[in-house]
């Protein structure tokens, strides 16, 4: 038997304390638990009496009325329990009646994703033979695994796991919980134990070292982010030898001389990528060597919008599709997009949009699909509707306008009307309820333009 919660604490919905290993005879096969979670209610703890005391109705209904899971063939059950998460999957399941036990026992696929806690105390906690024997059993059909872990010990028996399991993964993400959780100048070998890694994410386990990491070679995204009390000081070494690398997030990290983002220009195929809070002074002009950069995510280096000039090399990317500029320190949209024609979606919330226009023109406004200023400030006290406007009677295929608590913007049912003129697509307008001066005017926007959802929030 295998490490599982006993099955008065998980179907009680109490947080279990650990792994630990099943009662010996229980009817309820080896499975991993998470700890710090608990069960999902989409298995409480009735649905297994409900399961096994069940009684099919009587009478002309009988036959509709009367299906139940266990009419299902193992197959399509299966696939139902597909759609559970990892956690529900392997500690709730089980304990629902001996056919789903006996189901996820026997099933491969059922355990391609795994989520594993590794706390403090696990020394205490974990049956670390029972965890090792779990995944021996399954060497080869775990393909997704995410680890949490809470110090910098659980390294050890995470190690022995990958060695166990790293070789079938595809994905792999490791969490900590602060800098007590990163093994200092650690340039991780250990990624010699996942050679067939697609997807890899490190969040607050290690430290600026982890820039000269040899990285699995079929990588195709990869994330870092908190390495370090101050972060990477440069783009990861080896980045560039990725050919397939299509995705790169690096947060949390110290790029304030443009120099040290010099190694993007070999990652041609790079097609998102996200520099949040990296201290940026301004846009990289090195993304013009992107030529498949679709997706740019620049949140949280408010020294963005300290100057036009920061902002110029945006010009440059004009296979942009989707662009998140939020808390950059904007005072209106960006004007070198302008000429972006395949922009579809600008998220630009948390900025202080203080200049007029603050959506300049230009041929990008008529390709663009969303547009979020959502807690945008700089409008003051009962600022007419008429600012934003003007600026989007170009926006034609507009479909997605968020304007919540931007303080001060004032809304009418008539502003709403002109907005949706013209606009075909449009399909959601969320705004704080207080910019309607009364109440009612909600349901008779609702009432006049039912083909629009109205998001009002407090």
């Amino acid at each position: 038997m295998g490490p599982t919660n006993p099955p008065d604490r998980a179907c009680s919905g109490s947080t279990p304390s650990g792994l630990s290993l099943s009662c010996a005879g229980a009817p309820t096969p080896d499975s991993a638990s998470e700890v710090g979670q608990c069960p999902s209610p989409l298995f409480p703890r009735s649905l297994a009496a409900c399961s096994s005391s069940y009684k099919a109705p009587r009478g002309p209904m009988a036959v509709m009325r009367g299906a139940s899971l266990h009419s299902l063939p193992d197959s399509a059950l299966l696939a139902v329990l597909r759609l559970l998460p990892p956690l529900e999957r392997r500690v709730v399941v089980p304990l629902v009646c001996k056919r789903f036990a006996a189901l996820a026992a026997a099933s491969t696929d059922l355990w391609q994703q795994v989520q594993l806690s590794i706390p403090v105390d696990f020394r205490q906690s974990v049956s670390l033979p029972d965890l090792y024997a779990w995944f021996v059993r399954r060497e080869g059909l775990v393909r997704s695994l995410h680890v949490s872990i809470g110090t910098d010990d659980a390294w050890a028996p995470l190690l022995a796991l990958l060695g166990v399991a790293g070789r079938g993964l595809e994905h792999l993400r490791i969490a900590g919980d602060g800098q007590s959780c990163a093994v200092a100048g650690c340039t991780a070998p250990w990624l010699a134990l996942t050679p067939n890694l697609r997807s890899l994410e490190l969040d607050d386990v290690c430290d600026h070292s982890i820039g000269e990491a040899l990285w699995p070679a079929g990588l195709t995204r990869l994330e870092l982010s908190y390495c370090g009390e101050e972060g990477l000081y440069s783009i990861p070494t080896h980045v560039g030898e990725l050919t397939q690398l299509h995705t790169l997030v690096l947060n949390c990290a110290m790029f304030d001389n443009e120099l040290t983002l010099d190694r993007l220009a070999t990652c041609t195929n790079l097609q998102r990528l996200d520099l949040s809070n990296c201290c940026l002074s301004r846009v990289p002009r090195v993304l013009a060597k992107l030529p498949r950069l679709a997706s740019l995510t620049l949140n949280e280096n408010d020294a963005l919008g300290a100057g036009g000039a920061a902002l110029e090399p945006l010009a440059t990317l004009t296979q942009l599709q989707v662009l998140e500029m939020r808390e950059c320190g904007l005072r209106s949209v960006p004007s070198s997009l302008s000429q972006l024609t395949n922009l579809r979606s600008l998220l630009l919330g948390y900025n202080s949009m203080t200049q007029r226009p603050c959506i300049p023109s230009g041929p990008y406004l008529a390709g663009l699909r969303v547009l979020a200023m959502s807690d945008a400030s700089g409008f003051q006290d009962d600022t007419p509707f008429e600012v934003l406007l003007e600026p989007l009677e170009p926006a034609v295929g507009l479909e997605v306008l968020r304007i919540n608590r931007c303080m001060g913007l004032q809304l009418t049912i008539e502003d709403v009307g002109r907005l949706l003129a013209g606009k075909p697509r449009f399909r959601k307008l969320e705004f704080t309820a207080d910019m309607l001066s009364d109440p009612r005017d909600l349901e008779e926007l609702r009432r006049r333009h039912p083909q629009v959802n109205f998001k009002a929030v407090d």
